[in-house]
C-alpha cells in the first residue's frame, strides 16, 4: 500500500500554485495599491504591472467606434522573488501564490500561500468574500525510452497494429466530489523535446479546485482534503518504480 503522503526528496513538481478569487475589490487604483504593495514587500521582489483587456460585444449594430472599443484597465501586479523560486500575484479579484523549483514540502507551501493571502486581504478589502480556491501542481518528467508503462499505470493503447513509435498523447480526464463540491482537472501529456531538450517529457498536472463557497467555509480544511487527493491522483498515476526514482 502506497502512503499518499510519503514525503519524495526529488518530487518532479516543477510548479506548485495556490489561488483564490474573490469578488471585485471596491477601489482598485494603480498607484495607492502598487504604493502599499511595495510597503508589504519592500525588498526581495521585483514587480511587474499586469492589465486587464475585455472587450465588450452587442447584437445591434453600433455607429460609434468608441462604443465598441476595447478597455485595457491595471489588474494589479506580479511579484518576482530574486531567487526565482516564488511568484505572488495580487489583482482586483484575485490572489495567488507560486512555488517554482526546487519544490520543499505541502507544510512549506500551504503555510506561505497563507501567509501571502493574509497580506493580500490587507489590499483588498473583498478578499474575505472567497468565490474560488484552487490548487494546481505540476509535474515534469524526462521520459527516456520507449515504453510509458515503466512511467504510467495506465498508459496510452496505441491504435491499429502497424509498428509504429508513440510521439506524443494528451489525456485529460474531469472527476468531481459531489458530496465536498471538489472538482478536479487531471492530465498526461507527454511532449515532444524541444530544442534545447535532450529528451520527451512526460507532464502529469493536477488541478483541484472548489467554486461553491458556504458560510462556514474552512480554508485550512479544504487545503487538507484538496492535498489527500493531490495525492491520490498523483500516485494513483505513476509506477512503483518511478516512486522510487523520486524518493
Amino acid at each position: 500500500m502506497i502512503d499518499k503522503f510519503q514525503h519524495l526528496k526529488k518530487a518532479p513538481i516543477i510548479e506548485a500554485v495556490f489561488e483564490i478569487k474573490t469578488i471585485p475589490a471596491t477601489s482598485w487604483e494603480e498607484a495607492e495599491r502598487t504604493a502599499e504593495i511595495k510597503r508589504i514587500y519592500p525588498s526581495g521582489y521585483t514587480f511587474e504591472s499586469e492589465t486587464k483587456f475585455e472587450q465588450t460585444f452587442g447584437l445591434i449594430p453600433v455607429q460609434s467606434p468608441e462604443a465598441i472599443s476595447p478597455v485595457v484597465s491595471w489588474n494589479g501586479l506580479k511579484m518576482i522573488s530574486d531567487d526565482k523560486t516564488e511568484i505572488i500575484r495580487f489583482s482586483r479579484d484575485a490572489f495567488s501564490f507560486s512555488r517554482l523549483r526546487p519544490y520543499t514540502n505541502w507544510d512549506n507551501f500551504s503555510s506561505n500561500s497563507l501567509k501571502n493571502y493574509e497580506r493580500y486581504k490587507t489590499i483588498n478589502n473583498s478578499a474575505f468574500n472567497i468565490k474560488r480556491l484552487g490548487i494546481r501542481f505540476i509535474n515534469s518528467i524526462d521520459y527516456e525510452g520507449n515504453d510509458l508503462s515503466k512511467y504510467l499505470k495506465y498508459p496510452p493503447v496505441m491504435a491499429g497494429n502497424i509498428d509504429m513509435t508513440l510521439s506524443g498523447f494528451l489525456h485529460h480526464n474531469s472527476y468531481s466530489v459531489l458530496d465536498e463540491g471538489f472538482q478536479i482537472n487531471h492530465i498526461q501529456m507527454l511532449k515532444p523535446a524541444a530544442e534545447n531538450q535532450k529528451n520527451p517529457v512526460l507532464i502529469i498536472d493536477v488541478d483541484i479546485f472548489i467554486d461553491k463557497i458556504k458560510p462556514d467555509f474552512n480554508i485550512s480544511a479544504a487545503l487538507s482534503k484538496i492535498r489527500n487527493l493531490k495525492n491520490d491522483i498523483f500516485f494513483g498515476s505513476i509506477t512503483e518504480e518511478m516512486i522510487g526514482r523520486f524518493k
